[in-house]
């Protein structure tokens, strides 16, 4: 058995079906949000990291604009034949960025001129780095860092060529800081927690936040540079601007990591991004659609209480009916008329009471026409399923009363008229003997008056002998239908005996009723405020099968009422039973008496010839007689009351 009710049930499976699509949908939404929102966070990265590569290509592009107006100056001023006036210019040059170190120019032919002035014994141009890179080209170079010789710092070198006539006079280059150059990109940002980079072509770091990663010289003056991929955990040298990789930093920690190149130099511009300030809008869209979710539900959750309490609004009218059907008024009407199911609730409702009720009033019209005597009445109403076992119970019980009632009306008319009958005898005899007595002076003078009366005596008595016998007969006939009366009335109070098992078993299915409405009752309360309509129905449950056992303990109190009547009517019919016992034994007394009088009168017949020598004799016979007819018109008057009493009795019954 479901221990939760209809509103229970619709509320978990709706809720739950809205909670899985509100889930659902948040989820998909969520993840489309996140998405979305993932790609434009990758754009917006790339993004801004060319614009720190534009801002670090035109700070790269100011320097070699410089070293280009520098190479035409050169070019113009013949620099290669005036070694004070080039002096003064790179003097001048150096003093127009602050992030210039110092301007040189180096000549084919092996000559330099530094703008600090700087002299180098055997200090040749010509094998530089910078000089080998930018001879050779047209435009700008911009070297790796490397170690200067004169300050022994790290610095960049821009450089370019000036020619006349096509032919290569020198390179003049511009020297700045490293340090310098780490302090211009580490302005460069992102976002707000993460750092930025710079790798020459090969992966070298040249800029990083960490100086232990910075280029060092070694005990041999060679420049040594740490490569990014040996020190980042994840780092690969194939980085472009369609993925945001996951890498591990310097402090261990994981971060997001986005790259360029740029264009001029070959250099890669990095940056490490913070992965949680990366991922904080992430958490706040998961957290802005759990919200949501939680909401909605709560919303949903709410507005699907409503709409059930609407739906079953109906319902309560039903549990309050249905009190008026459990207080027996079968009577009642809905006011609910629509088609749904829970109208045709009501109609089956309205429909089993008014058969019910049918049913009712069939059984207490019976049951009053057999308690008026009446045991011919018939149903009038078609019984129906299990119902139709009380129709035959109500059948059978009429039937045999029927026929009880039947046998002891015709034993009565049998025991009346055999009475009347001995009585008629009795009296007759009694005439004859005073006849008899009358005219004993006469016996001697007129024997054969006498012998012909004794004649007639001896016919009548042997009639009244038959008579006796059939009036025995009759009686013993009555005492066995009284005696199948009393089985009959024994048989009717067995069956009440058996409606009362079913009246308890009524009581017990009440009682398990009452306390699974209790269990229900204590479920409900566990489970608060969420079961507080289903402890309401629980309550009504127990309620209704507490009407049911007052109804059933009613039942049970009518049946033993009827059960006390049919002991009743049986000690009525065993004392009618007691009185026909005694009926049989006094008509056997008088077809003994009978017997004798039929005998004596053969003795009479016989002896008639001795009539004379024996008139006292006969005289005793006669006396002996008179006093015997009269004991047999006792008893007979006796039997004949007994009779009309019984036959009285009988006529309240509609036989």
């Amino acid at each position: 058995m479901n221990k939760y009710g209809i509103r229970k049930r619709l509320m978990i499976t709706v809720t739950a079906t809205a909670a899985f699509v509100i889930m659902l949908v948040s989820i998909v939404a969520c993840i489309v949000a996140v998405v979305n929102h993932q790609e434009q966070k990758h754009e917006a990265v790339y993004a801004k990291l060319d614009a720190c590569k534009n801002l670090m290509e035109a700070w790269l592009g100011e320097k070699e604009a410089i070293c280009q107006v520098m190479a035409t100056e050169a070019i113009n001023r013949d620099f290669a034949s005036n070694s004070e006036e080039c002096l003064a210019f790179l003097q001048a040059c150096s003093q127009m960025d602050d992030d210039i170190f110092d301007c040189y120019v180096g000549f084919a032919d092996k000559r330099y001129i530094f703008g600090s002035e700087y002299v180098a014994e055997g200090y040749d141009p010509t094998s530089r780095i910078w000089y080998k890179m930018a001879a050779p080209v047209d435009g700008p170079i911009v070297t790796n860092p490397y170690t200067d010789v004169q300050t022994g710092r790290m610095v960049i070198t821009i450089a370019t060529r000036f020619q006349e006539n096509g032919v290569t006079i020198g390179v003049i280059s511009i020297d700045v800081f490293l340090d310098t150059l780490s302090e211009y990109v580490s302005d460069l940002h992102v976002d707000e927690n993460g750092y930025p980079l710079l790798l020459d072509s090969d992966g070298a770091i040249i800029v990083h936040e960490n100086n232990a990663y910075l280029a060092t010289v070694d005990a041999s003056g060679n420049d040594v540079f740490t490569m990014l991929s040996d020190v980042t955990p994840g780092y690969s040298a194939r980085i472009d601007a369609s993925s945001l990789p996951e890498i591990k930093d310097y402090n261990n920690e994981t971060v997001k990591y986005a790259e360029t190149v740029l264009d001029s130099t070959g250099w890669k511009l990095g940056y490490m991004l913070n992965n949680s300030e990366y991922n904080s809008t992430y958490v706040k869209i998961i957290l802005l659609f759990t919200g949501l979710t939680i909401f909605f539900g709560i919303y949903i959750a709410f507005l699907l209480n409503n709409l059930l309490n609407r739906a079953l609004k109906p319902l309560n009218e039903v549990v309050l009916k249905s009190h008026d059907v459990a207080e027996g008024i079968l009577d009642v009407k809905f006011d609910y008329s629509a088609t749904d199911e829970v109208g045709a609730i009501c109609r089956t409702i309205e429909n089993n009471n008014l058969v019910v009720k049918n049913y009712i009033d069939d059984i207490a019209r019976r049951l009053d026409g057999i308690t008026h005597g009446n045991f011919d009445v018939h149903s009038n109403v078609e019984y129906h399923g299990d119902y139709a076992a009380i129709k035959r119970s109500l059948d059978n019980i009429s039937r045999s009363l029927g026929n009880v009632f039947n046998g002891i009306d015709s034993a009565s008319e049998a025991v009346s008229g055999g009475a009347e009958g001995v009585a008629n005898g009795a009296n007759q005899l009694a005439e004859s003997v005073s006849t008899q007595t009358a005219v004993i002076s006469e016996i001697v003078s007129d024997v054969e008056n006498v012998s012909q009366m004794i004649a007639n005596n001896v016919n009548r008595t042997d009639d009244a002998r038959n008579i006796a016998h059939e009036t025995a007969s009759a009686v013993r006939s009555s005492n066995q239908q009284m005696q199948n009366l009393l089985g009959a009335m024994e048989e009717i109070s067995n069956s009440s005996e058996e409606i009362k098992k079913i009246i308890n078993t009524i009581e017990d299915i009440a009682f398990q009723t009452n306390i699974l409405a209790l269990n229900a009752s204590i479920e409900a309360a566990r489970a608060g405020m969420a079961g507080r309509g289903f402890a309401v129905v629980a309550d009504e449950v127990r309620n209704l099968a507490g009407k049911s056992s007052e109804a059933s303990v009613q039942t049970s109190k009518l049946i033993e009422h009827s059960v006390e009547a049919v002991n009743k009517g049986m000690r009525f019919a065993d004392s009618a039973s007691k009185s026909l016992s005694s009926v049989v034994d006094q008509t056997d007394e008088i077809d003994s008496i009978i017997v004798q009088i039929n005998e004596q009168s053969h003795e009479q017949s016989t002896c008639m010839e001795n009539v004379n020598q024996k008139v006292g004799v006969v005289a005793d016979y006669v006396s002996s007689a008179a006093a015997n007819a009269e004991e047999s018109a006792a008893a007979s008057q006796e039997l004949n009351g007994q009779a009309s009493q019984l036959k009285q009795m009988l006529s309240s019954f509609g036989l």
